[in-house]
């Protein structure tokens, strides 16, 4: 964390309020407070995007990671552009979730309980927190559009399969 720290510092040099926010997100990383580290990246990317460089995309990647949020991950380290240490560990980063999930859309078909059952359940936290922030929004809204960890699952009395990859997939229970 201290490349990301002399990184946000010399960054928004020019800009006090935008350095006191990124060195209250190095702070909350640093404390493991990851709602908040998602608050400070917002309050970065909203008020003051011209400073944004990869380092802070791959920590607002990480807090995406944290809720279980896939594809938001994805989409932030799609946004570390710079090359160097940064980069290569959110190419990393973004490999293995290419590798380890799998892009769906996913409807609840009338009747049937939003409960998804993965035949074997993963034993990383954000893959495990994904699965149940998919079941949430299919809960609330009938429709989950993200990434799933790879394998096969059961709803209700029907099964679908998610391979890996970030091609779209219709995941219909059959």
């Amino acid at each position: 964390m201290m490349s990301l720290m002399l990184w946000s510092l010399s960054a928004f040099g020019a800009d006090p309020e935008a350095e006191r926010i990124a060195e209250s997100l190095i702070q909350s990383v640093r404390e493991g407070e990851w709602r908040a580290v998602e608050r400070r990246y917002l309050e970065l990317v909203r008020d003051h995007p011209s400073g944004l460089s990869g380092p802070i995309h791959h920590t607002g990647a990480q807090a995406a990671r944290q809720r279980g949020e896939l594809l938001l991950a994805a989409q932030r380290l799609l946004r570390v552009r710079e090359r160097g240490q940064s980069y290569t560990a959110a190419q990393g980063d973004l490999e293995q979730l290419r590798a380890q999930t799998g892009l769906v859309i996913l409807t609840l078909p009338e009747g049937v309980t939003p409960a998804l059952r993965p035949s074997a359940v993963p034993f990383a936290s954000d893959l495990r927190v994904s699965i149940e922030e998919a079941e949430k929004t299919l809960v609330s809204t009938g429709v989950f559009v993200g990434l799933l960890p790879v394998g096969e699952y059961t709803m209700g009395a029907n099964t679908f399969r998610v391979r890996a990859g970030f091609d779209w997939q219709l995941a219909k229970p059959r």
